[in-house]
């Protein structure tokens, strides 16, 4: 398989009080199409701060990220933006749905600059029918459960065909039923579209799910185990 995405010596530190605080400590991995990983660790661990980076969301404080062979941060604005919309499905913990908008505008929405409009409502029509949800269409955030809530952040995530999907604690609001019915349907998808998916969460339960774990402690990746089949074993309760 080609190689996506390739990380270098990737560091992220933030302000805190009079210094900085580092949270991500020099980071070296690298992710094929198709690939299926799963990054665990604890609260604080840097999970959510890497999917940003990855995603061109956040600049690294030092190292590179290459994007099919291209430094993402030496890109311009518009040239990353255009990977985005173009390339990276992003689902995040809160949803991020706009309230003001009904269930098919907020999916229709994250396609409309590469479809314009009316493709990209006929596209999100499309894909809310293929997630169940096709008697949701016109109901607003509020009206929705926190599971239906994070379907349509995955229909949102998967409107323009991306090629790799970061999905940042996509359970972290969910009951256990509806959190493993959301990482079962993010499985599916990602079989049936061999698209990448790169799961973050806490959940030591999910570390047998995807073909590559990255354990990732206080900054560093610890640990890598790899795997060549996800595992079939049903979700735990955490």
């Amino acid at each position: 398989m080609n190689e996506l995405i390739r990380v270098e010596d990737l560091r992220k530190s933030f302000p805190s009080g009079e210094g900085e605080v580092e949270v991500l400590k020099g980071l070296d991995v690298s992710i094929k199409e198709g690939d299926y990983s799963v990054i665990i660790g604890p609260s604080g661990a840097g999970k959510s701060t890497l999917l940003f980076l990855l995603a061109g969301l956040e600049k690294p404080t030092a190292g590179k990220i290459l994007w099919r062979g291209k430094e993402l941060h030496s890109l311009s604005e518009e040239e990353r933006a255009c990977i985005r919309r173009e390339s990276i499905g992003f689902i995040f913990q809160f949803f991020n749905l706009l309230p003001e908008l009904n269930v098919l505008e907020n999916v229709a929405i994250a396609g409309w600059k590469k479809w314009g409009w009316k493709k990209a409502r006929e596209q999100a029509t499309q894909i809310l029918e293929e997630l169940g949800m096709s008697n949701l269409l016109y109901r607003f955030p509020a009206q929705l459960s926190g599971g239906e809530q994070q379907r349509v952040a995955i229909a949102r995530a998967l409107i323009n065909n991306p090629l790799i999907i970061f999905a940042d604690e996509p359970t972290g609001n969910l009951d256990e039923e509806n959190g493993r019915k959301v990482i079962e349907l993010l499985e599916k998808i990602r079989k049936e579209k061999k698209t990448a998916l790169l799961l973050a969460t806490h959940r030591l339960d999910f570390s047998q799910r995807g073909e590559r774990t990255l354990f990732l402690e206080n900054g560093k990746i610890i640990r890598i185990k790899e795997r060549e089949v996800p595992s079939p074993l049903p979700l735990k309760e955490e």
